[in-house]
């Protein structure tokens, strides 16, 4: 028979009527057939298949009955057939029979999706029979406790109690994502027994178990019972609420237990403070010293230290998980030489990276680092360590004075600490700065040290030195120190240089000496070098731009330019005078340097005090034009777009080009430049001529003219006050209005310019414009 329309004919059979209903069911399962029939049916969805809501608040299920329902399942259980009945319906709930239940108990996907349905759990706690069932099932276990609402049920008086009888089933209660919030005392302890072996006899709180010595070692030996312990917020909370003697005794005594605790993910959140948990667990592992608190008797006592540093491995590795005492422990320089001393103890510190990046944080810790020749060789050795000091900022502490400094980068050498006597020794040997800056740990050690760089940009042999090995300046200016100690320190900058050039770092005091000679700054103009510390310096770029002659010498480099267009330094002093801005306008090196720098452009754009210095020059106009990126950054921002386009040349070249029409139209900028470019119109005839001499008082229909290359000058007024206005488009695009002007004045101070010629429109009749027509040269 068809599914739907057995599922009909079940449905009218026990809904149909809801009296004779129960009579029928109670029929079919009085005769074997039948009833065999029914339970292999879909039948068995008419009685299971109810709306079934959760009551949150107290883990209940309950269904929606309609009149029968309840005396439908009645009879069902009755007659002994509930469990089959619901056996087969879980099955057609995955797609198969009740013949292959055994195979569906077994099955993940099958068992997820039965247990997801509110539903099959009603039906499920409904029989003892069927959530035994479930208990004696890994993977049916596993589904109930991956669900949220399933876990709730489950872990109940009512059920909860079949679970505990079953070790299997209570670990995987423990394991349960939802066991770490379980808050009912009474199932926590009796999960907590259940998983030691311990029989269930009787109700216990978790204050209760924790007191209770003989629980607790067995509980604190069985890896499982001791884990579900340490992953429960409650039992985390209760041992922390008091000092419980037993607990903590069993907990102490053995490595793997302790380890289970510190592992604890509520670990941290309990020793962040002065604990009872750390504290309880020191008090046992150290009963001789009466500790009852975490302060300066526990962590400044040199003699209880020492008893740290020589106590077994996971007694050091509980010191370093707490947070509140590992902390106190590094701000106390003597304590952390007494630890590091212990090779055990700085080997397991070192590992640990979230102690260590909390004990580093303290300069009294970093004081011990530096003063143990231990630690720094591990440090040496160590890229991820080093790393890790960087980021944090604590490797400056670290580098702060020579002996460490000196000592670090020898042994990231692969050389003895102390082979050569001093830090300036090790900086001004040719040989063993050419193995640093060749080995990828010690150049980061030196370009990341305040201290080591500071000592570099005062030697200047050191100077001397690296300025002979290939890479070494590009590397010195990747540090985060270098505008500090080279690139705006006058002295050493000038050395620098010299000792690029291959002169005497004497030679010249500062940068300003140096560009100031022309044999010099020629030398300084061909070296790649040079050009590239200078571009990383405001001094030099100060002085170069205040020279006319090194003006000359560095917009004519190809080498010595396009340092200076790639860096946002160089270009910030360039945009923001006026003598640079001239002179790279007027070099075609310079200017395709600058049009293929986004920094230069930008910079330029933002600074917009001496763009218009390009105005007049064809070179730095036409560079612009050239690159549709750039001209649409220039004439896309009003602001600079108005300084730029005040010129006949600028104009011109914008009639030539209709993305630049575009930009231009649909800004302001031709108003704001109005003044400018009207009076360059007038003055410089060698990109338009005079097209239509001026006409005033025209109406606004005899005003009108547009062509491609029509530049119209014009000044829309009323000749009336009484009211009305005259409005000007340009003829390139006659949607762009200019103006709408009610102003009675004349001459050019209210004139405004149209490209594409223009076209007025009047309002009120007393409408007048005064015009003057310009055409582009063809050059």
């Amino acid at each position: 028979m068809d599914k739907n329309n057995e599922l009909m004919r079940y449905t009218y059979l026990f809904k149909g009527n809801y009296r004779k209903g129960v009579d029928n069911l109670r029929y079919v399962l009085s005769t074997d057939a039948l009833a065999k029939e029914f339970i292999k049916s879909q039948g068995v969805r008419v009685l299971f298949g109810l709306k079934t809501s959760l009551d949150t608040s107290r883990n209940l299920l309950s269904y929606t009955h309609d009149r029968n329902s309840a005396e439908l399942l009645s009879a069902l259980k009755e007659k002994g057939f509930y469990e089959d009945a619901a056996r087969s319906y879980f099955a057609i709930k995955v797609g198969k029979t009740l013949d292959d239940y055994d195979e569906i108990l077994s099955d993940a996907g099958c068992m997820a999706i039965i247990i997801s349905s509110l539903n099959c759990l009603k039906v499920i706690i409904d029989s003892t029979v069927l959530y035994k069932e479930i208990i004696g099932s890994e993977v049916a276990m596993n589904a109930v406790m991956s669900n949220k609402y399933a876990f709730k049920i489950f872990t109940d008086d009512s059920i909860g109690p079949a679970i505990l009888s079953n070790p299997v089933a209570a670990g995987q209660v423990a394991d349960s994502p939802f066991w770490p919030d379980l808050s009912n005392e009474n199932y926590i302890t009796a999960v907590i027994r259940s998983l030691s072996g311990i029989t269930y006899t009787t109700a216990m709180t978790v204050t209760q178990i924790l007191s209770d010595s003989d629980i607790m070692e067995v509980a604190c030996r069985t890896p499982k019972a001791l884990a579900a312990m340490v992953s429960n917020k409650t039992v985390m909370k209760k041992m922390n609420d008091s000092y419980t003697a037993a607990v903590y005794k069993a907990l102490s005594g053995n490595d793997d237990t302790l380890r289970t605790v510190v592992d604890s993910p509520y670990w941290p959140e309990y020793t962040v403070s002065n604990s009872n948990i750390a504290i309880g667990l020191l008090r046992a592992l150290f009963p001789n010293y009466n500790i009852s608190t975490i302060d300066s008797s526990v962590y400044s006592n040199p003699v209880l230290i020492t008893h740290i540093a020589n106590s077994r491995k996971a007694v050091k590795e509980f010191v370093l998980a707490c947070v509140y005492l590992r902390v106190q422990i590094a701000n106390n320089s003597n304590s952390m030489k007494i630890l590091l001393a212990d090779e055990e103890f700085s080997t397991l510190f070192f590992a640990d990276k979230e102690a260590f990046e909390s004990m580093t944080a303290q300069n009294n810790c970093m004081y011990a680092i530096r003063d143990s020749l231990g630690c720094l060789r591990i440090i040496a050795s160590d890229p991820d360590i080093v790393g890790t000091l960087m980021e944090s900022d604590r490797w400056n502490v670290l580098t702060g004075s020579q002996l460490p400094s000196k000592r670090l980068l020898l042994m990231s050498l692969g050389r003895e600490p102390d082979e050569v006597e001093t830090l300036g020794e090790v900086l001004e040997n040719e040989e063993l700065m050419v193995e640093i800056f060749t080995n990828d740990l010690a150049v980061e050690m030196v370009i990341n040290s305040t201290y080591i760089m500071s000592v570099i940009a005062n030697s200047p042999a050191s100077i001397i030195v690296l300025a002979a090995i290939p890479d070494a300046t590009d590397t010195l200016m990747r540090s985060k120190y270098w505008s500090n100690y080279f690139g705006e320190v006058n002295r050493s900058l000038s050395r620098y240089t010299l000792a690029l050039l291959g002169r005497d770092t004497e030679e010249f005091s500062s940068i300003s000496n140096i560009v100031s000679n022309t044999s010099v700054m020629e030398a300084a103009t061909s070296s790649i070098a040079v050009s590239k510390i200078w571009a990383s310096s405001k001094i030099a770029q100060n002085a170069i731009w205040t020279n006319a002659d090194a003006r000359a010498l560095i917009v004519s480099s190809e080498t010595a330019f396009p340092p200076i267009a790639r860096s946002a330094v160089a270009m910030e002093v360039v945009a923001g005078n006026a003598g640079a801005m001239e002179a790279a306008g007027g070099s075609a090196i310079a200017m395709a340097a600058i049009v293929a720098s986004g920094i230069a452009i930008d910079t330029v754009i933002a600074k917009n005090s001496y763009i218009s210095n390009w105005s007049n020059n064809e070179i730095s106009v036409h560079a612009i034009f050239n690159n549709e990126a750039v001209l649409k950054k220039i004439l896309g921002d009003q602001s600079t777009a108005s300084a730029f386009v005040g010129t006949a040349l600028v104009l011109h070249a914008v009639m030539q080009s209709t993305l630049a029409k575009e930009l231009v139209v649909s800004n302001s900028c031709l108003t704001s430049a109005r003044s400018r470019l009207i009076s360059s119109l007038k003055s410089d005839t060698t990109y338009f001529e005079l097209f239509r001499e001026e006409r005033t008082n025209s109406n606004v229909s005899d005003a009108d003219i547009t062509g491609e290359d029509l530049v119209v000058v014009a000044n829309p007024m009323i000749t009336n006050s009484n009211g009305g206005y005259t409005a000007m488009f340009h003829g390139f695009d006659k949607s762009k209005m200019i103006t709408r002007s009610n102003s009675t004045s004349t001459g050019d101070y209210y004139s405004y310019v149209g490209i594409g010629g223009a076209i007025f429109a009047g309002y009120n009749g007393y409408n007048s414009v005064t015009s003057r027509v310009y055409k582009a040269k063809k050059l």
